[in-house]
């Protein structure tokens, strides 16, 4: 019973029972394929992240992340930082990626985690910022490689035997990822372009940009646009799903090489 703008976008193409009420209060009642309002924006997450590698025999990897949700979008990810119209800036959203960053990385300090006020009514997203900081034990090796995924201790899965699917599914709402990271290392270093970083894949789900550019030596900037499109896709259909999902984790995968 609540407010059809609130409602959680997973009831979108169900059936529901729509009551009417006339200007006489006469009820009627009918069965109908529910619909979700569109929102004010598009659906769409944005994140940048700084990430600076010092390189020793203790290498120091320091991360600033800052993250805006739109649409549909903030709605999803607004919990627990934003409950019932009551925001506190000691909100449980600053708890649990504190918790999450220290169990990814042992001797991780964690410097900012914050939740900026939002107005659902408002055209401003929600926004969160999150600084941290952890230290690598490794070798002074002529030649460094590391990865997304393990600088940022993001776990990778890969779907498998798509065509073997015989069940229809549901996807959520479609949206829009924009992704930036800028990584930085200490003077004295380079970087080696991974050209493999530039790939581009579309089919009727969805779309997956990435690409890789070189700022100077010791910088150089990683770009991902994700989208998917559609909210529901049909088995016969979900290999091109799963295509698009498992390039995103290749790049996570993809090597970032460092000359010393």
């Amino acid at each position: 019973m609540d407010a059809v703008n609130e409602v959680d976008y997973d009831y979108h193409n169900t059936q529901a029972l729509k009551l009417s009420i006339d200007k006489r209060n006469r009820v009627s009642y009918e069965l109908t394929t529910f619909k979700i309002k569109p929102g004010k924006k598009e659906n769409k997450i944005e994140r940048n992240l700084d990430i600076h590698i010092s390189l020793n025999y203790e290498t120091k990897v320091s991360v600033s992340e800052s993250n805006k949700y739109y649409g549909e979008a903030a709605r999803k990810h607004k919990y627990p930082v934003y409950i019932q119209y009551a925001y506190s800036e000691d909100n449980g959203w600053k708890y649990l990626n504190t918790n999450r960053i220290k169990r990814r990385f042992n001797n991780a300090e964690v410097t900012e985690a914050s939740a900026h006020r939002y107005d659902p009514e408002s055209n401003n997203p929600l926004s969160t910022s999150l600084k941290y900081n952890y230290s690598l034990s490794t070798y002074k090796l002529n030649t460094y490689s590391t990865n997304l995924a393990d600088l940022l201790g993001v776990s990778t899965d890969f779907y498998l035997h798509c065509d073997k699917r015989k069940a229809d599914a549901y996807l959520g709402y479609p949206y829009v990822v924009n992704n930036t990271y800028k990584i930085k290392i200490d003077k004295g270093s380079a970087f080696v372009l991974n050209e493999q970083f530039n790939q581009t894949q579309e089919n009727a789900v969805g779309s997956i940009r990435t690409s890789i550019e070189k700022i100077s030596d010791e910088e150089i900037k990683i770009t991902l646009q994700y989208e998917i499109r559609q909210d529901y896709v049909e088995a016969r259909d979900w290999c091109q799903y799963t295509e698009l999902d498992n390039a995103y984790e290749r790049f996570l995968k993809q090597l970032i090489i460092v000359t010393r």
